[in-house]
């Protein structure tokens, strides 16, 4: 009988159950779009600090305004002062500068012992080893510089003439700078001096005071020289007077050569000495003399 009993609260009990299940919707799977993922924080990082924003004061305001003010009252003062130094330098001064220069102290004179008809290898051996530099008007010419003033041309590797126009260099008693009186008294220790060629004759004009010439290229240039044949040698010295400068009148972008201040004596110096081999046919020379 206890069992029947047993079996029957047991039945009893299973079919409730079933009857609550059935009864019970059954929860629906949610879609992944209406899950939320929530990364996940990591309390030990900090996140990055945001500018600070500071409000201008009154007194800033005016500090900027005069700051500004200051720098523009600045500008003006630079624009005036540049104006003027531009149009104080536009117009008419004297610059200093003498021309040719002469150089006095004795310890800065160099002769040049060279004579002219020698092998190059002598030059070489005095002035150092140079390559030559083509001539294209001449192609028979080999220029040899030592500076921008001082030239060898060579004909066949050997010295046909020597151009001097630096100060530092003495050619027998002949350099640029010294008068033409002592010109004519050094020459005449190795002939009769005498004119080559025809003067250049130009007139000094008056510009702002100063007596002026156009150009470099407008001075006034005479030629004396001597001829010196054998037994003694064979060849010719030259040498070119012109006006000695004073300085340059620049006016705007032109720089004029000027003798001096007013009405002003030429003074006859010499720019270049130059001397020319006889025993070789060249640009220099008329021919073959001896």
């Amino acid at each position: 009988m206890n069992i029947m009993r047993e079996l029957a609260r047991s039945s009893q009990s299973i079919g409730r159950q079933d009857l609550a299940s059935k009864a019970m919707p059954t929860p629906r799977p949610r879609s992944s779009k209406s899950i939320k993922r929530i990364r996940p924080t990591n309390p030990w990082v900090t996140p990055p600090p945001k500018k600070p924003y500071i409000e201008e004061t009154p007194l800033g305001k005016i500090t900027d305004r005069l700051l500004q003010r200051r720098l523009l009252s600045a500008a003006a003062v630079l624009i005036v002062v540049f104006g003027a130094i531009v149009i104080a330098t536009s117009g008419q001064h004297f610059v200093k500068q003498e021309h040719p220069h002469l150089v006095t102290d004795q310890s800065l004179l160099r002769p040049l012992a060279i004579p002219v008809n020698v092998r190059m290898e002598t030059v070489f051996s005095v002035l150092g080893t140079q390559a030559p530099r083509a001539v294209p008007s001449q192609p028979r010419l080999q220029r040899y510089s030592y500076g921008t003033d001082l030239e060898v041309d060579a004909i066949n590797g050997r010295v046909y003439a020597i151009s001097i126009r630096v100060a530092s260099r003495v050619w027998r008693g002949l350099r640029v700078g010294i008068s033409e009186a002592n010109a004519r008294g050094a020459l005449a220790l190795l002939g009769a001096p005498r004119q080559f060629g025809s003067p250049v004759t130009t007139q000094p004009r008056d510009l702002g005071g100063y007596s002026v010439y156009r150009s470099m290229d407008e001075l006034p240039r005479k030629t004396i020289g001597v001829e010196v044949r054998p037994p003694n040698g064979c060849y010719d010295v030259l040498v070119d007077v012109q006006p000695k400068l004073t300085g340059f009148l620049v006016d705007g972008d032109r720089r004029y050569p000027a003798l001096g201040e007013g009405n002003v004596a030429v003074e006859w110096v010499v720019t270049q000495v130059r001397i020319v081999s006889q025993s070789m046919r060249g640009p220099f020379s008329q021919g073959v003399a001896c």
